[in-house]
């Protein structure tokens, strides 16, 4: 259950962030990388 309102969340920030990060020049695959080390990290 936790692990899905994360997901939810991290989905949403992903959504959220994208247009900053795209100012960047970050990929999305760069930033979804980082998220799940940052998920792993948590459990």
């Amino acid at each position: 259950m936790l692990e899905t309102i994360l997901l939810f969340q991290n989905r949403l920030l992903l959504n959220l962030s994208r247009k900053n990060f795209n100012k960047k020049n970050v990929s999305d695959q760069t930033f979804t990388q980082n998220l799940y080390q940052n998920l792993k990290r948590h459990k």
